[in-house]
């Protein structure tokens, strides 16, 4: 599950939350990594409307602090059901690291 991630990067995360419109997606700084995904078994309404958003704050700097919780910034990680198994959680996260839009906050 995500236990190897969390208990393994500089990163936590915020609380989990269905976003039932693309206007209700909350827009995130670009010093943090943001996956999105739809979570098909757990829509109340039409596909297209509902995202589970996935977000984590970079907790590596500055001076190694952690950086405060922004409830506006900060949300969403599946803590009931997994859409991803291990291995392809560590493919998305090296994807956004190595080789994604935020690759140069994290080099």
């Amino acid at each position: 599950g995500y236990n190897w991630f969390l208990h393994n990067t500089e990163y936590h995360f915020g609380e989990a939350s269905l976003i039932h419109s693309a206007s209700e997606v909350p827009r995130v700084h670009a010093d943090k990594l943001v996956l999105v995904r739809a979570i098909n078994h757990l829509l109340h309404g039409p596909v297209k409307d509902n995202l589970l958003f996935l977000a984590a704050e970079d907790t590596s700097h500055p001076m190694h602090q952690e950086v405060p919780f922004d409830a506006k910034a900060t949300v969403l990680h599946p803590m009931v059901v997994e859409p991803y198994n291990d291995n392809e959680l560590r493919t998305i996260i090296n994807y956004y690291l190595k080789s994604g839009p935020y690759r140069k906050h994290y080099i």
